[in-house]
Order: structure tokens, then sequence, then C-alpha cells
């Protein structure tokens, strides 16, 4: 029985949104962009990104070398 269910659910209502057709990014590509943004923000600054970013500047200049940025 549907009759417990609101109105719109019952006679279809609005049309149901289209599916996210966008491809799925890697954790690493994700990251990868994160840093790129963060360098560009900082204008390459290194040790300021690293700060945004919450990591040690070895470990973004590990990570920069890794991902080829």
């Amino acid at each position: 029985r549907a009759d417990h269910l609101p109105e719109e659910w019952r006679t279809g209502g609005e049309a149901a949104a289209a599916p996210d057709t966008t491809p799925l990014s890697t954790l690493s590509e994700m990251e990868a962009r994160h840093i790129s943004r963060v360098l560009d923000h900082t204008h390459g600054q290194i040790r300021e990104a690293a700060r945004i970013l919450g990591v040690h500047r070895n470990t973004l200049a590990r990570k920069i070398r890794e991902y080829g940025l």
C-alpha cells in the first residue's frame, strides 16, 4: 500500500535527477589536483603550501616529485 507515502511519491512527482556520469578519480589523482591548486594559491611556496595542507614540507616535496608537479 502506498497511501502512507507523500502524494508526489505516489503520482511520480518531479522527474528523478539524472545519474552523475562523471568518471570517478582515484585518491592519488584527487590528492595531486589538490596539491597543485594549493601550490598555485601559494605561488609555488612549498613551506606555505605544506602549512595549508597540514603536512611537513619534506612530505609535500616528496609528493610533488611523486606526482610530477
